[in-house]
């Protein structure tokens, strides 16, 4: 399964832009941060969405499992 950055895939989304991959002829957005992170006065309460960015969001990949209860059986 080849993943190529050439000819990247680009999305016009309301924090900025983000840059995909191409995978086997579809073009994937993965990792792509959805949220301002649960810190400080940001705990336990609903997201917040991430302030603009001035450049392209790099493709990420597959982010860690949270944790769960029974997740580690």
């Amino acid at each position: 399964m080849a993943k190529t950055v050439d000819s990247a895939p680009e999305a016009q989304v309301a924090s900025g832009r983000l840059r995909g991959l191409m995978d086997q002829g579809v073009a994937a957005f993965l990792g792509i941060p959805y949220a301002a992170p649960p810190f400080g006065a940001r705990r336990l309460r609903h997201p917040d969405g991430h302030a603009p960015r001035p450049g392209p969001v790099p493709p990420g990949g597959h982010a860690e499992r949270g944790l769960r209860p029974g997740a580690h059986r």
